[in-house]
């Protein structure tokens, strides 16, 4: 887009200026001719009679243009050379008119004919022929493809010259006749010839190229046809047989007889490598400079043998491209076929990349051939002025080297055009075949190669690394595995686990909190063992391992000592058990609560509030921690009461006997009793202190709950049995008072008011 707009502005200055040097010529002697536009398309007149009226015009404005430049005599050598050139130019006229004369009259060559098809059933050999034809006919439309695109580059490139000349021509004529002016002219007249010839050339070119792509189209059409006639004969699939075993056996020959001269080429270059290493800085720069250039000569003669045995190589694979096609054709058995068809598919793709870095190869071997000649140029010079020691073996070299490498090149054409030939035969067959296969063959084909393309992309992903550690690799698929392992290993830890906390409370008759203890440090201990299989999984080296601990050892004494700490104090915890599941624990600070779950960092509490509380356990070692159940479940409960003086102590001690039997938690046996003791003698009532067994196991409630328990069943057995319960009593006792106070206690114990 912005080309265009570029060429609308010049357009526009240039129409500008055509104007301005109009109306300035209009004024001036009209010496020197004023053309219309930049290109003058008139070269290009189809009728003959109109072209050639333009050609006589065109020649009596060179006659006159020419005797005008003869009449100048200026003095200036400058002015004098500037008419020199253009007459030049314009002497050069007549043989451009002519060559446009010529082509505008020559006709196209024909095209290359098609081969007809045989009458009679085509056979292997008409079927190679005809291939053949079609690699000739594709080879020629791309080398006319690529001639246009230069076309169209020269085309452009003069098309901007002769816009920027007529500008400057228009310019000059405004100020009147010069030698400037009339070499400018006689640019612009040689352009607009140039351009009309290479517009002329571009045209014949597509009009050939269309030609070309009709007949590709025909052949095509033909080429299926005979396909679908062909008839593979078996002397025909001898011959393709006796051709590969004759190929097989020359590359044989050929790696044979090139791999001594490999050996004594790298015998060469070791003694090359060593000269070099000894060689000083202080010794002359081309004696290394020819050394340097004798090794690039025996690397690139090991270049040569291995091009020659590609291009053996290649011409092995299509005489076995064309054996297998012969062979499906023929319908002979799978195992009479080295490959099946659909294989080439992949060996195609392969083919094409292997091309493009031959063209990169060749490209870069010319950059090297420039190269050296500049410094073969560089070389002689330096000879011719002085001799030098070396000097006169590297230029010798470096011919040699060039020779070497013209040859390498050589042989690198040689190496694309079989290259092509193989991958155009393959293409066109390959076509030919699929577009015969049934719609399922079709379908499974394309689910197959869609299924290449995503394995071969899914790998890539997956093998991409993330880090690397020594000779360890970690990658996309090392961490999936390490995920993978993990979370099934951890998945099938927790099942197992399960299983055997139910196995050995049900089964064996464990206590819940031996079973916790032993599942969970086991649950640990096991979750270490999956991690170490998941790292070694994912291809971590256990030396490595060894390293990774050693960095955490680092960072846990810097800054992960209290996570340590308890995980230590769980490890100690689960292996001593000395608290266990479902120990009533109490805390310093007065907390409360039974032991729900003891993890590897924390231990889970549950208040008779309902309230849950997670206690690191580094508290459980640090701290004094009371425990109810340590050895057994048995727990004395002490309820303190008091009867009115006066009561009889041994009924008080049957009743209350009785009263603590009534609370069902109690327990009692020889070696736990009920006592009521006598404890003292209270300010206002005989003080008793009932003691009683239960089962801590067996109740599930705060200390205040049992003793509640125990208080009802007192007060309820203490009132049947008459026993009174004293309450605290005061006796006041006056020693002075007001009169008026006095007088008024009178009135109220006289029942007379205040």
């Amino acid at each position: 887009m912005a080309l265009y707009l570029a060429k609308l502005v010049l357009l526009v200055q240039v129409l500008i200026l055509s104007l301005l040097g109009a109306q300035a010529m209009a004024q001036s002697a009209g010496h020197l001719p004023l053309p219309e536009r930049a290109k003058d398309l008139r070269y290009l007149e189809k009728d003959p009679a109109k072209r050639k009226a333009f050609f006589e015009a065109q020649k009596k404005l060179l006659s006159r243009l020419l005797k005008e430049l003869q009449g100048l005599k200026p003095k200036d050598k400058k002015a004098q050379k500037t008419l020199k050139e253009a007459q030049e130019l314009l002497e050069n006229l007549p043989f451009l008119w002519q060559k446009i004369e010529f082509e505008a009259g020559q006709k196209l060559p024909p095209a290359l004919t098609l081969p007809p098809l045989p009458k009679k059933a085509p056979g292997l050999s008409d079927l190679k022929e005809f291939v053949d034809f079609g690699f000739q006919l594709n080879h020629q439309i791309e080398t006319l493809k690529g001639k246009r695109e230069l076309e169209k580059e020269e085309l452009d490139r003069l098309e901007k010259t002769l816009e920027e000349v007529f500008r400057n021509y228009l310019l000059l004529a405004q100020k009147g006749p010069s030698p400037e002016a009339y070499l400018k002219l006689a640019e612009l007249l040689n352009l607009q010839a140039r351009y009309a010839l290479a517009k002329l050339e571009l045209e014949r070119t597509a009009e050939r190229l269309n030609q070309l792509i009709s007949l590709e189209n025909d052949w095509e059409k033909d080429l299926a046809i005979l396909y679908e006639k062909v008839k593979i004969r078996p002397k025909e699939v001898a011959e393709l047989k006796k051709e590969i075993e004759k190929t097989e056996k020359d590359l044989e020959n050929l790696k044979k007889t090139n791999q001594a001269l490999r050996e004594e080429l790298a015998r060469k270059l070791a003694l090359l490598e060593i000269r070099l290493t000894k060689l000083h800085s202080s010794q002359t720069p081309y004696k290394r400079k020819f050394y340097e250039t004798r090794k690039d000569l025996y690397e690139t003669r090991t270049k040569i043998l291995e091009v020659q045995e590609d291009i053996l190589g290649l011409k092995l694979k299509r005489a076995k491209f064309w054996y297998d096609f012969a062979a499906v054709r023929a319908k002979l058995p799978v195992k009479e076929r080295p490959h099946r068809l659909e294989d080439y598919e992949t060996q195609l793709e392969a083919l094409k990349a292997q091309e493009q870095n031959l063209v990169f190869r060749l490209n870069y071997l010319e950059e090297k051939t420039a190269l050296i000649k500049g410094n073969l140029r560089f070389y002689q010079e330096e000879r011719a002025q002085k001799p030098k020691n070396y000097l006169g073996l590297l230029i010798k070299e470096s011919q040699d080297l060039l020779a070497t490498l013209n040859t390498l090149k050589n042989l690198l054409q040689k190496k694309k055009e079989a290259l092509r030939t193989l991958i155009f035969e393959e293409e066109t067959l390959l076509f030919l075949w699929k577009s015969h296969l049934s719609l399922w063959q079709r379908g499974f084909n394309r689910f197959k190669k869609i299924y290449q393309r995503s394995a071969t992309t899914v790998k890539a992903i997956l093998y991409y690394p993330l880090w690397k550690s020594g000779e360890t690799t970690f990658t996309v698929l090392s961490f999936f595995k390490l995920v993978f392992v993990l979370t099934v290993g951890l998945i099938v830890l927790k099942l197992i686990r399960r299983r055997i906390e139910r196995f050995l409370v049900k089964h064996l008759g464990m206590a819940p909190g031996v079973v916790n203890s032993l599942s969970t440090l086991s649950y640990y201990l096991m979750i270490c063992l999956l991690a170490l299989v998941a790292l070694s999984t994912a291809g971590i080296n256990m030396s490595q391992i060894a390293l990774i601990f050693g960095a955490l050892s680092v960072g846990i004494g810097f800054g992960l000592q209290t996570i340590a700490n308890n995980f230590v104090s769980g490890i100690i915890l689960l292996s001593e058990r000395s608290i266990k599941v479902g120990d009533l624990v109490q805390f310093e600070d007065g907390t409360i609560g039974v032991v729900k779950k003891i993890n590897i960092r924390s231990t889970v509490i549950r208040t008779f509030d309902a309230l849950e509380i997670i206690v690191p356990n580094s508290e459980f070692i640090s701290q004094r921690i009371s425990t109810w159940t340590y050895d057994d479940d048995w727990r004395r409960i002490l309820i303190p009461f008091g009867v009115a003086y006066g009561t009889d102590p041994e009924k008080v001690r049957e009743v209350a006997t009785k009263a603590a039997r009534s609370v069902p938690i109690t327990r009692e046996d020889p070696a736990h009793p009920i006592r009521v003791r006598f404890v003292g003698f209270g300010e206002s009532s005989l003080d008793f202190e009932l003691a009683v067994w239960i089962r801590q196991s067996e109740v599930n409630r705060a200390m205040t709950g049992i003793k509640s328990d125990y208080y009802y069943a007192l007060h309820k057995a203490l009132t049947e049995a008459g026993i009174e319960i004293p309450f605290p009593q005061r006796d006041i006792h006056l020693r002075s008072i007001y009169p008026e106070a006095l007088k008024g206690l009178s009135k109220i114990v006289k029942g007379e008011g205040p």
